[in-house]
């Protein structure tokens, strides 16, 4: 029976997009271990799933809960560059012995690593020391170069596809690999452990690994993100694959509140935005009461629920697919997980971004016509604009369809079809 480890650390939204793939694979025969944070470990599990500590301290939902104020400061600056000092720095490289340790007792026997792009070039080193292949299931392909455009955040001045173009964009993927990236990458540290399990270290370079040497996936729907043109076959793009609890029936206490009165408005920024931007949910129901409508908000955990006060409809967390189909609409931060759950449910955004790669699905909904991007402070005023616009009826209708359209892919399936491809290799 293969044996096929799938680790993922860090927010729900970096570990819960594999938790359907993980209990698809079991489903299908594979032994599946899946090394996350023990706090995601109830709502990750499945028949068939073994789960196992990945011991990443601070980060884990909780831990990074303390980060929200520099999140805040910095996670859209410079496409999110000066998120690397402290993902990686602070608190990814001084644990990378206990990282290694956890992972390292599964890595034995196994057949193939399925690991988050961030998190590859820690998980990866004792299945590397093995001779054990690994897969990247990626969330960001904004963060992959190409020559058709520049990276987020950069103007990609000259526009279009004329050769001119094409070489100012190769030329600023360069700009952005460049030594002020390595600094905030600590690579030292990491060579350092590469150097001690006998791994080699020339020309190593973090976010050249961050992809896999022996294959890779995109759990992104082409249809929302069409692939670059010179991102080949060994790159594709499965769809989205939203995580889902095994049941669609809702808590008593939701229901109840969802049967007293018309359909709220979902608001659900997710780990990040909600320790980073808490305010956003008292302005936020600041204007759904000056519109005259309903919110049913999810505030991540209890510090920023107990901040809402008595006020009706208020969670640190449920599980969000069962409570979709009853909201009009939902602002968000566009996180990835949460992004991917209200596009399949068809349901129309105002997305309010925190970090570099929310303001990229932002931008997204924009060009899709599926939502309305609230820029720069985020005000009561802002967000009674944007809600209108989420709920005019051009905005739902086009929600609507494109929800329908994804109905047509089934990413969970085709990232287990390209992981069982490369086990048969």
């Amino acid at each position: 029976m293969p044996q096929i480890v799938v680790y993922a650390i860090a927010y729900r939204g970096d570990v819960l997009p594999y938790a359907p793939i993980a209990a698809e694979l079991a489903r299908r025969g594979h032994e599946v271990t899946f090394v996350a944070p023990a706090e995601l470990h109830p709502v990750v599990a499945a028949p068939g799933v073994t789960t196992v500590d990945a011991d990443a301290g601070e980060m884990t939902p909780t831990g990074l809960d303390a980060y929200g104020d520099y999140c805040a400061r910095w996670g859209k600056v410079a496409s999110g560059a000066m998120l690397l000092p402290l993902y990686f720095r602070r608190l990814t490289v001084p644990r990378v012995d206990a990282l290694v340790a956890a992972i390292d007792p599964v890595a034995e026997g196994a057949d193939l690593l399925v690991s988050h792009p961030g998190a590859a070039p820690v998980a990866s080193m004792p299945f590397e020391r093995r001779g054990i292949p690994w897969v990247v299931a990626d969330l960001f392909p904004m963060l992959t170069p190409t020559a058709d455009r520049a990276p987020e955040g950069l103007v990609p001045f000259p526009t279009g596809s004329s050769r001119p173009a094409r070489a100012f964009h190769r030329a600023a993927w360069r700009i952005a690999d460049s030594a002020p990236t390595r600094w905030g990458l600590d690579e030292r540290r990491m060579l350092e452990k590469r150097a001690a399990l006998g791994l080699p270290t020339d020309g190593w370079h973090v976010m050249d690994h961050r992809l896999g040497p022996h294959g890779n996936l995109v759990l992104v729907s082409p249809q929302y993100f069409p692939p670059a043109s010179d991102w080949g076959d060994d790159y594709p793009f499965v769809g989205f694959t939203p995580w889902t609890t095994a049941t669609d029936t809702l808590p008593q206490a939701v229901g109840d509140f969802l049967a007293a009165g018309p359909p709220p408005v979902l608001v659900c920024l997710g780990t990040s935005a909600a320790s980073a931007a808490p305010e956003v949910f008292d302005r936020a129901a600041a204007a759904l009461d000056a519109l005259g409508l309903r919110g049913l908000y999810l505030a991540s955990n209890d510090a920023i629920a107990r901040r809402l006060g008595d006020r009706p409809g208020v969670w640190p967390f449920v599980p969000v697919g069962p409570v979709l189909p009853h909201v009009q609409g939902v602002i968000q931060a566009g996180a990835h997980g949460m992004n991917s759950l209200v596009l399949g449910a068809g349901k129309p955004s105002a997305v309010v971004p925190v970090l570099f790669d929310q303001l990229w699905h932002a931008r997204r909904h924009e060009a899709l016509g599926t939502g309305v991007r609230v820029r720069g402070r985020v005000t009561e005023a802002k967000l009674r604009t944007a809600i209108g616009t989420m709920l005019d009826t051009r905005t739902v209708r086009s929600a609507q369809e494109f929800g329908a359209r994804l109905d047509t892919e089934d990413g969970v399936a085709n990232a287990c079809a390209v992981i069982e491809s490369h086990l048969a290799r």
